[in-house]
Parts: C-alpha cells; structure tokens; sequence
C-alpha cells in the first residue's frame, strides 16, 4: 500500500512548494504607496481597494506613544489626517472588521494608502464531485491519478493556507481487504494493475474546501507512475527525491466554480490541457545535505497551475513540461534541508485492529499524519526563486536564516546576505493562530493569520506596538519570517501596473523563509 504515499507525495510537493511565494496583487497595490492626494491624508484600503471606513488607527507603538492623540479612526473615505505631532517614521497599525490586522513598521508622516487583507473564512465549504476524462486507462504498469485544489493567484499565493492543499478530510477506500485513509482531494480513476496479484484501484470522487463563498477556479491535475517500480523503490528505502522525478504529469484543466454557503457539486475534467511544451532549467551548485524542487508553472490570465515538478541534482540540468496554451510559463525552485523531506513527509502510518471473531485482524492506512505536517518538518528553513521560464540559468537563492527570536514586545530576527544580482525589497512577518484538524485517524493544521507585519527593508529587530493576544487552548500560536528580494533582471509577471505606485511586494523573485511556534 505505500504507493498511495507516493502518489501523495507529488501532491503534497506541489502544494508545499507553491504555498510559499510572496508576489503582490495583480494591481501591484499590496503596500505602502505614495501617491498625490489633495490633502495631507492617510487612505487605508481593503484587499479590493474598497476603503477601510471606521478603521482604528494606532500611530506608534501604543496609546499617547509616541504623541498623545496617536489613536484615530478612518472616515468615510477610509483616511485619517496626518497629525501634526507625527514628525518621523512610525508604525501604523490598522484593525478592521474582516480583515487582518496589519502593521506597517515604518511610515513617513506623508500622504499615501495602506492596504490590508481580508481574514480566512472560519467555515469549510464543501466543494466536491468526480475528475473525469482520464481517457481509456489500460493494465500497462502505469498509475493514473488526479489532483484538485484551487488554482492560485498572485495575490492569493501571500494568503496561502495549507489546507487548500491537503484537504482537512479523508476519504477511505479499500484495496486488497486493507482500509486506505486518503485526502479527500486525491482522486484515482478506476484502474487494474498488477503487483504479483492484480489490484483494483478506484476513487473517482474528491471533496476540496473554500473557506468563503465566492467565484473560484479550480485546477484538477493528472499524474501517472509507474505502478511496480515505484512499490519496489519505496520498500528499498528511495528517499523521496529519488522517487519524485518518477511521476509525470500529464495535464490538467481549469474550471470556474461558484461556491455558496453550501459549497458546490461540479465535475471537473483533467483533459482541457495538455502538457506539450518544455521550459529549460538548471540546478547551481548546492552541498548534499540541501535538495532542489523545480516545478513549472503555467500562467493563465493570472492564475497559476502547475505542469511538472522534479529533484535536481547540483548542477543538473532537464526540461520540465510546460502548457503551450499559457500565456506565460514560470519556475519556481525550491532549496530545503534534505532531512526535512525524508520519507517521513508523507510516512503512511499503520494501525492493526482485531477481528471481533478473533480470525483476523486488518490494517487501516493512513496517509499523512500530523509529523507530516509540523513547522519543522515542512515550513521552517525554506528559500526560493521565482524565474520567467525564457530564465534557463541557474537560480541563485538567498540563504535559510534562523526563526524568530521572540522577546518583550519585539522580535530580533537574522537577515541573510544579500547575493549579487537581487536587490532587498522587505521584511515580512506573521503571527498565525494553528488549529489541528483531525478527520478519521489522519491530522493536519488549518491557518487563521491574526497579524502581518511590513517592513520595508531587511531587519533584524522589530518592536511590535501593543497587542493582547487572546490565546485560545489547544491552538498553537506561529511567528513566520521572509525576507524578499528581487533580481535585477525582474521577470514580469501577469498583470502588474506599477503606473498606480510601487507597492514593497511588487515583483519579488527571491524569499527566504523560517518560522517557530510559541
């Protein structure tokens, strides 16, 4: 049973992967902007540019520091008046109803606009039906699966939660008499394949999750195998990355789906594209104690999907498949610690319970468990660059930093060198609240970001400004750090208009991540 650990793998490598990019919006609008206004005013904006009205203001670090008077509220237009006492940049922190509250660490007593984004939904709405038109699956020695989740956006790549990846459901399936927990979001067409007996392989139906109501597109992904050399691999002991560059993607397709308070019943098809076209990519040189993901992913209208996915050793370079119908292809590579993608990332745990006839006893896998799923094993020490795929030169990353030191009121963080060719662009951080999610025997974590913070350049130490933080019991609490950079040579990517003002995120390349819980 542990191929069904390998077709997850490639899932949850996707996922991981892409649920670490920090871009801005496609209006290029995600922070702090000056602009010409009529009148010496502070404009706060919500993630659709709507203005924040009745907005609570806080100049500083808390109240009457470091003026008195430095609390205010937005008006009707979402602006504050700049205070005369306000001689230098401050912190400016904005909380609102629905959206999270957001510090910009330093702000000049000049006109411009913040803008803030909408907090996660606190419901899981269902969407859920069969991927279909895998077309004839033949006993070949060759697994099909498909794969649904969300398709994503630039600017949802900076809200990412890794439950739109692995769905907070399991479905149980059984094949050869034993129990196979799987993610809910994993579908594999019926199928017969053999390994010394035949097997029959079948679960056509997915269930994925939307945490609002609204129009989404969802991407439903087609992978293959190959059945028995996989097996074989696996109880040889191949670590994940010997085993990834097995699975080859065939093609995917896109569906607009709107989602009620009920969620959504649709059928998606895996055959609207085809993988037919190939990018260039090439591995630096990097020690053997660190391992390389590059996934390409295809840009349509600004929504991202990805179309292949492979191990590089230092040096190497392939072709990754790409989808000729994009309007652009991207890479995005990903530099980890090995050790955090041993086989223990995706381990199928197994549970024996007795026959109430005392004849038998059966064996309930399950996929995923929470080891899987810990700040250590897949968030924390990550570094990554995002290439235009016409960029077949090797990738030159920022290096991994340490998590964040908390201490009183402020946070002492380790920026990283700066390489030749990127430029700093800024500080990122997240206060998150982590709730475990617990369906059938399988674990996973749902995010709620409860505070973001800006910084426009790299630091190494931040002072927050007063919050109470109501810890709930059995939450864990997470602070997460990027740094970001851009290259010199910056790609374009989708529809940016910068004609509106550079925002601090606009056209970041280069991130490196790292994180603890508290």
């Amino acid at each position: 049973m542990k191929l069904f650990q390998f077709m997850w793998i490639a899932a949850v490598a996707v996922g991981l992967s892409v649920s670490q990019i920090i871009q801005t919006d496609a209006q290029g609008e995600s922070a702090f902007m000056t602009v010409s206004l009529k009148t010496d005013i502070l404009q706060f904006v919500g993630g659709g540019g709507q203005p924040l009205v009745g907005a609570k203001v806080l100049i500083g670090y808390e109240r009457n520091d470091p003026f008195s008077g430095n609390e205010l509220v937005t008006n009707a237009f979402g602006a504050i008046n700049i205070p005369s006492q306000w001689k230098g940049a401050l912190p400016v922190t904005v909380v609102s109803n629905g959206n999270v509250r957001t510090t910009y660490d330093s702000v000049p007593p000049t006109r411009g606009i913040l803008k803030v984004s909408e907090v996660e939904g606190s419901r899981n709405l269902e969407v859920k039906g069969r991927a279909e038109k895998f077309g004839r699956l033949r006993r070949d020695g060759i697994a099909d699966f498909g794969f649904v989740i969300p398709t994503f956006t630039l600017k949802k790549l900076l809200r990412f939660d890794i439950s739109t990846m692995l769905s907070p459901s399991v479905d149980t399936i059984r094949v050869l008499g034993k129990k196979l927990e799987v993610p809910s979001n994993l579908v594999i067409p019926s199928q017969i394949e053999s390994y010394t007996l035949p097997v029959h392989l079948k679960k056509p139906r997915y269930r994925a999750y939307v945490r609002k109501e609204g129009d989404y597109k969802f991407y439903a992904l087609h992978g293959r195998f190959p059945f028995k050399q996989v097996i074989d691999e696996v109880r040889s002991g191949k670590s994940v990355f010997e085993l990834i560059n097995h699975f080859d993607f065939v093609g995917g397709g896109i569906t607009d789906i709107k989602v009620n308070q009920n969620g959504a019943r649709v059928n998606l098809p895996v055959n609207q594209m085809a993988f037919n076209g190939s990018v260039a990519v090439k591995a630096p040189n990097f020690p053997n104690t660190q391992a390389l993901l590059s996934m390409a992913m295809a840009n349509f209208n600004g929504h991202l999907v990805p179309t292949d996915l492979k191990s590089l050793m230092p040096n190497q370079a392939i072709h990754l498949k790409a989808a000729s119908e994009a309007q652009a292809m991207h890479v995005l590579h990903i530099l980890t610690n090995r050790q955090n993608h041993s086989p223990r990332l995706a381990v199928l745990s197994m549970e024996e319970s007795a026959d109430t006839t005392g004849l038998s006893s059966e064996e309930t896998i399950h996929v995923l468990t929470l080891s899987g799923l810990s700040s250590g094993a897949i968030f924390n020490q990550l570094s990554f660059v995002l290439q235009n795929s016409a960029n077949g030169s090797a990738p030159t990353f920022l290096d991994m930093v340490a998590p964040p030191q908390l201490e009183p009121n402020s946070l002492r963080l380790q920026a990283p060198p700066l390489p030749t060719g990127v430029k700093a662009v800024a500080t990122y951080l997240v206060l998150s609240e982590i709730e475990e999610i617990t369906s059938g025997k399988v674990k996973s974590e749902r995010r709620t970001r409860l505070w973001e913070v800006f910084s426009p350049s790299w630091v190494e130490f931040v002072r927050l400004p007063h919050f109470n933080l109501n810890r709930l019991p059995h939450r864990k609490y997470r602070w997460e750090v990027m740094f970001l950079g851009r290259s010199v040579m910056k790609a374009s990517f989708g529809n940016n208009n910068s004609s509106a003002g550079a925002g601090l995120l606009e056209g970041v390349t280069h991130i490196t991540r790292s994180a603890v819980d508290i």
